[in-house]
């Protein structure tokens, strides 16, 4: 057994490392955008080519109407030491944003980012705030779990106001069992009765209503570990993890797309995308992957680390936006 999966690993490494790039993503080179700020960004929406957002620590959000040629750094007044862990614009003048805790806050803008009006606030012991996914105006956000069951709140206006979940519409979280606020995409939100939801910690499911839950085949059973990133396009689904605290180890983290197979291994990643019904582009702190078979197999294009990314498409390309530590924002051009 120990010899069998020697040898699978060595020819991970070979295909990721060794081998050319796929024709498909030779071009592929990301660009570093200048933002100006040495904070953590791990929020990032884009609503098309043009318009991006991205939140971060140090009370900052960017923005950018130009396709990131220019990003206009923002401090949020008042909230100048608070982290930003996910951000959503719905255009170039209205998003919202989400610091964690201490307490639990999220922020709603309608002029651009000049402004900013308090929609939720929860002080509540042991609150913390991990990610909110949107469709259309309706909105849903997650926390970890209070008195054993996740905090969710959920909008129907946009992220204008926020009514909390009642508790018995909270799935129950097993002990050990947390969320990471690493990338802002460990939930997707389909309607008022459906979403997704990955988790971490000594336990790693895959959350999809307050009474289902499905274990998932990652590396577990340490506060470190567990899923991070969902991604859903129709039928198929891409979940990416590992272990933070073992980043390197290849053994840490398993995609699974379509039929719940395990595709080929990858390093710790925070955040998964995809950018067509085939392609899908995986980030981390170990850099940027992309596979053009639904997880099956994947190729590294950048050994530059980020937290956290999005991706707006048409037939030909796809234009993926990324943020990480140390102020990184960059951008991506892939073709399909």
């Amino acid at each position: 057994m120990r010899q069998t999966f020697t040898v699978r690993l060595l020819l991970f490494f070979c295909c990721c490392y060794y081998l050319p790039v796929n024709a498909q993503f030779k071009p592929a080179q990301v660009q570093l955008l200048d933002s100006g700020k040495a904070v953590s960004y791990r929020g990032i929406s884009v609503v098309n080519e043009q318009v991006l957002w991205v939140s971060g620590s140090k009370g900052t959000v960017l923005k950018s109407t130009d396709g990131g040629n220019t990003l206009r750094q923002m401090k949020v007044a008042g909230y100048e030491q608070r982290d930003f862990r996910d951000i959503h614009a719905f255009d170039s003048n209205t998003a919202v944003i989400m610091a964690v805790a201490e307490p639990a806050v999220i922020l709603r803008t309608t002029d651009g980012g000049n402004s900013w009006q308090l929609v939720l606030i929860d002080s509540t012991k042991g609150m913390f705030l991990d990610a909110m996914d949107f469709n259309g105006s309706r909105g849903i956000v997650v926390g970890d779990p209070i008195k054993h069951r996740f905090y969710m709140a959920t909008t129907n206006n946009g992220g204008a106001s926020w009514q909390p979940l009642d508790t018995l519409f909270r799935p129950k979280a097993l002990p050990g069992e947390a969320c990471f606020a690493s990338s802002g995409t460990n939930i997707v939100y389909v309607n008022d009765k459906r979403f997704f939801l990955v988790t971490g910690g000594v336990s790693s499911r895959l959350i999809t209503s307050a009474d289902y839950a499905k274990p998932l085949p990652l590396q577990q059973g340490k506060e470190s570990t567990g899923a991070n990133s969902v991604a859903v396009l129709k039928q198929q689904m891409a979940i990416v993890g590992g272990d933070f605290a073992e980043r390197n180890r290849t053994d840490s983290t398993h995609t699974l797309a379509g039929s719940w197979e395990v595709g080929n291994q990858l390093p710790y990643m925070s955040c998964v995308q995809w950018a067509n019904e085939k392609t899908l582009v995986a980030c981390g702190l170990n850099g940027v992957f992309v596979s053009s078979n639904s997880g099956t197999s994947w190729e590294q294009i950048s050994t530059i680390g980020f937290h956290t990314m999005a991706v707006t498409s048409n037939k030909k390309y796809a234009t993926i936006y990324l943020a990480g530590g140390s102020g990184k924002v960059g951008k991506l051009f892939l073709k399909l």
